[in-house]
């Protein structure tokens, strides 16, 4: 028997991400639990016209179906996931969340400054048909509403107000990663960008494993101060910001309640500078997941399995063949291969196109960067955000999407990954698109 077990699995949500890590000891019983990301862009909540589509408790139903709880003989919901990850507050990224958080005991965001929740709430109160390009904004009536009910706000509310419990911030860091590691259980509030949080192994060594949050973004006041100035035209009385420069989050919700779904999406599209609200995702923290040091990863992991239900791979499964002979089924995987698949790097929709911040990401990343077998495509198969220099090390790149005909994906992005030698990996909605790689280790 192995001395631990991962399980690391890609779930089918769409164009969204719900990844997961779930550790077991020489037992099979389950002894930690990471996630990153939790939401879906499947339909959830109320379209442009104002038809209720879909019940907003769709997704978190999905989600929940994926990671059932668990409650104790008390009903009291038992906090199983040790720690959660946010790359950015966007709705396709959070909108599982709310039925989440009774059972985190740790959650992990970006820094939360103005700027990124004000991004968020208005990025949020626009529908997803609007946001993906089916309902063109010329055919939203005048009387069409902005989203400021949902879960999803009503959570966004509660970080900007400090009511969200066991939260830590990463904050940006323009200078070296720290070089000593944070363990799990000191924690503080606010870690700095880079630093390597330090989990320990239950199997009576003295083993870790490591996760290394990157955020390598800013918003800025200018930002900040154009959205306040947008929305205050809407608040017939009162300010959004008082004498002391702290926002009135409740009348920033007037503000965006009052003006309306066509004047939401103009305020965004004009500070962010974009033609539609799609486009913008700059605000994405990335997340590194290995094991340390203290592991000899040669000697002490010793067979790694992967079981696919199915996937879509554009006429490129061949690929997959060639290096796995039999991708549905549980296989063992060569030694050089399955050494290097045990490092993953999680990207959000951060924007790596962009120098500065690929070049800060590297930088803080240090020398986990080069170690990553798996490597999540940013933004779902985007070009915006696509970096072919991402697939040189990783074997295998993974992405979400809702389908072939997502407004995200691009060819070019997914041939650019075969061209380096990349194999990807895409998981849609269908409910069969499960990914899961199984690790087993004995340590010595």
């Amino acid at each position: 028997m192995p001395d631990i077990r991962l399980d690391r699995t890609f779930w089918p949500v769409g164009h969204g991400a719900f990844y997961t890590e779930r550790f077991y000891d020489h037992a099979g019983k389950r002894v930690f639990t990471a996630i990153y990301d939790c939401g879906s862009g499947r339909r959830w909540g109320k379209t442009s016209n104002g038809a209720n589509d879909a019940s907003p408790k769709t997704v978190q139903q999905l989600i929940e179906s994926f990671l059932p709880s668990q409650k104790t003989p008390n009903g009291v919901v038992v906090k199983d996931i040790d720690i959660a990850f946010v790359s950015h507050l966007h709705v396709d990224h959070i909108n599982g969340l709310p039925t989440l958080l009774p059972r985190i005991k740790i959650l992990v965001l970006p820094s939360l400054s103005d700027c990124r929740l004000l991004d968020a709430f208005l990025y949020n109160s626009i529908p997803e048909d609007v946001r993906n390009g089916e309902v063109p904004i010329a055919e939203i009536s005048d009387d069409s509403r902005a989203d400021v009910e949902s879960d999803v706000q009503s959570f966004i509310l509660r970080l900007a107000n400090g009511e969200v419990e066991n939260t830590v911030q990463v904050v940006p860091n323009d200078g070296e990663p720290p070089i000593d590691p944070i363990d799990l259980e000191r924690l503080d509030r606010d870690i700095t960008s880079g630093s390597a949080i330090r989990v320990p192994l239950p199997v009576g060594h003295n083993a870790f494993w490591i996760y290394k949050p990157v955020d390598a973004d800013a918003c800025s006041d200018d930002v900040r101060n154009a959205i306040i100035g947008a929305l205050q035209q809407h608040v017939p009385t009162g300010s959004i910001v008082d004498d002391a420069g702290k926002i009135n989050w409740s009348k920033v919700r007037e503000a965006v309640e009052n003006a309306g779904l066509k004047a939401v999406i103009a305020i965004y599209e004009t500070v962010f500078e974009i033609k539609d609200s799609s486009q913008h995702n700059n605000y994405s923290m990335p997340v590194y997941s290995g094991p340390d040091d203290s592991i000899n990863v040669p000697h002490d992991w010793r067979h790694m399995d992967i079981h696919m239900d199915t996937f879509e791979a554009h006429g490129y499964i061949h690929s997959w063949c060639d290096i796995y002979p039999h991708p549905h089924h549980g296989v063992q995987i060569p030694l050089g291969i399955r050494c290097k698949l045990l490092s993953c790097l999680y990207m959000g929709d951060f924007n790596a196109k962009d120098d500065d911040k690929f070049s800060r990401l590297q930088k803080l990343l240090g020398g986990y960067y080069n170690r990553v077998g798996l490597q999540q495509v940013p933004h779902h198969f985007s070009d915006g955000n696509h970096r072919a220099e991402l697939y040189k090390g990783p074997l295998i790149a993974f992405g979400n999407i809702s389908g072939k005909k997502d407004r995200s994906y691009k060819q070019s992005v997914f041939d650019d990954i075969m061209n380096q030698g990349c194999n990807p990996i895409i998981i849609t909605k269908d409910r069969h698109d499960i990914v899961t790689f199984d690790y087993y280790m004995r340590l010595h």
